[in-house]
């Protein structure tokens, strides 16, 4: 079991700049290669600084506003019934794991009143 807090601080970091996805795509295949150590601060930093995104905040970032970030995002997703990942909420209901994801799929092309 692996503990993802540091790296989902990390995307928030990188969610600031407005250009997350190539982050977010780096990490999660190297990830899931096990090639890279999500809990690891000197491996995300390297990440950030390969694919271009200034790094230098990162630290003060994960231990004050990022943690703070992390901490209130993590409390609104249990409250909403969050439990496991993948997760997904969309128009109040929530949709847990792969086979769940055709019925998100079906939901998103509804027209909404």
């Amino acid at each position: 079991i692996f503990n993802s807090s540091l790296s989902h601080i990390a995307f928030l970091y990188v969610l600031r700049t407005g250009d997350h996805r190539r982050f977010h795509d780096a990490i999660f295949e190297r990830f899931w290669n096990r090639s890279f150590n999500l809990e690891s601060y000197e491996a995300l930093t390297d990440l950030m600084n390969e694919l271009g995104y200034d790094a230098e905040n990162f630290l003060s970032f994960s231990k004050g506003i990022g943690l703070s970030d992390y901490e209130a995002k993590q409390t609104e997703a249990e409250k909403m019934g969050t439990f496991g990942v993948p997760s997904w909420q969309h128009n109040g209901q929530l949709y847990w794991g792969m086979e769940r994801l055709n019925l998100l799929k079906e939901a998103l092309d509804e027209p909404t009143s």
